[in-house]
């Protein structure tokens, strides 16, 4: 899913998609993200003396950490006993490492020319 999404949202041919580091990087991230939802799994399978009490309590940690991965809300509203949670999430460090590597390197100005633009912002 993730790599024809990828496909879909970049203009560039496919031979330049694929051989292209950003691309290369970004399937490293999906299996990675992958792999850390599968140990999880397993994990919980093995700590559990049931496969229904781990089906269960996987999907409630599941959506834990998307709800608390930082997407939804501002972490700093967050009260002070549940900040541990963003850090903890690896729906948010995934999440992160995608963003910069779409981003990196590149420069935002002003889209309009109305005003005198702005100084243009790197992501770092």
């Amino acid at each position: 899913m993730g790599v024809t999404t990828y496909f879909l949202s970049h203009p560039e041919p496919l031979a330049e998609c694929l051989l292209h580091p950003r691309y290369l990087v970004f399937t490293s991230l999906l299996g990675l993200q992958w792999q850390v939802g599968s140990t999880m799994g397993v994990a919980l399978g093995v700590m559990l003396p049931s496969v229904d009490m781990a089906l269960e309590i996987g999907k409630m940690l599941t959506m834990v950490m998307i709800i608390f991965g930082g997407l939804y809300f501002d972490v700093e509203t967050l009260p002070s006993a549940l900040r541990w949670l963003p850090a903890a999430s690896p729906v948010k460090r995934a999440w992160e490492a995608l963003v910069v590597n779409e981003f990196q390197g590149i420069v935002f100005g002003a889209l309009t020319g109305r005003a005198p633009p702005p100084p243009a912002v790197p992501v770092p």
